[in-house]
């Protein structure tokens, strides 16, 4: 146990090692970082396109329930109605027209689908569907306990030609397959991360060997010197600071060269 602990100690001191683990750490943060704020992008960028979609197909409808009101075209809202049905079923949205509950200006009961005196709406959905009756659209996500799946809550307020609000358009639009979609987009990208952490490990290899390649001989020339060998050289062509540092042992040897000859020419003498 002693020897093997010895043995990660000294792996561990070498300098090609640490820079590779330092390296690699590095990366790491950083991609990890890099997926957590890449999937919250993109989970935002879902449930706007999601508004937007729903948002523009909210204000098609209320422009339509403007029609059938002016006009009194009740049997064209049922077919209408009818219609809606079946976006609602293939869709997993929920489409509710409205009243205003205002008697003076308020849509009949032939142009809703809903009373919201007898439906119970959670708070989110309260939430829109008071800003549209107050002439807003309005707009929130999130999971849905009564749906439980993420939902897409939009809200778009119905006007008369005299801009007289008598009711609104609340969609809940059910998104269920976002989940399926985020999970996928985070495996790419961990995909995508582990090969470049990979191929950066790779570079990160030959990096630190062009670094610990001139230091090892360096340390060999060094113990030759040591064992009194002035003859050997670096042989090193580089023009960074370790090369510098490689010339500057050479020329130690060269001077520890000449001394000794002069010391063994006086010995002569």
């Amino acid at each position: 146990m002693k020897l093997r602990n010895k043995k990660i100690f000294r792996l561990w001191n070498r300098l090609s090692v640490r820079l590779c683990c330092y390296f690699f750490l590095i990366i790491g943060l950083f991609a990890a970082i890099l997926i957590v704020l890449f999937n919250r992008m993109f989970e935002q960028g879902v449930m706007e396109n999601y508004r937007k979609d729903e948002q523009r197909r909210a204000e098609r409808i209320a422009t339509r329930m403007t029609d059938f009101v002016e006009e009194g075209d009740v049997r064209g809202f049922i077919s209408y109605s009818e219609m809606l049905k079946t976006i609602e079923d293939s869709d997993t949205t929920d489409i509710w027209i409205v009243s205003n509950g205002k008697k003076d200006t308020m849509m009949t009961e032939d142009y809703t689908n809903a009373d919201i005196n007898a439906v119970e709406l959670n708070e989110e959905m309260s939430q829109v569907l008071s800003g549209a009756l107050a002439g807003e659209n309005g707009f929130n996500s999130g999971y849905d306990e009564m749906y439980e799946v993420p939902v897409v809550r939009v809200g778009t307020p119905i006007f008369d030609r005299q801009k007289n609000i008598i009711g609104a358009v609340l969609i809940v639009c059910m998104v269920e397959n976002q989940e399926a979609v985020i999970n996928n987009s985070i495996w790419s990208s961990i995909v995508s991360v582990t090969l470049a952490m990979i191929i950066s490990m790779i570079i990160a290899f030959f990096i630190t060997k062009q670094i610990s390649s001139p230091l090892r001989d360096m340390r060999r020339v060094a113990l030759r010197m040591a064992k009194g060998d002035y003859e050997v050289k670096t042989k090193t062509n580089r023009t960074d600071e370790i090369g510098t540092l490689a010339k500057t042992l050479d020329i130690l040897s060269d001077r520890l060269l000449e001394a000794e000859m002069e010391r063994d020419n006086e010995e002569q003498m």
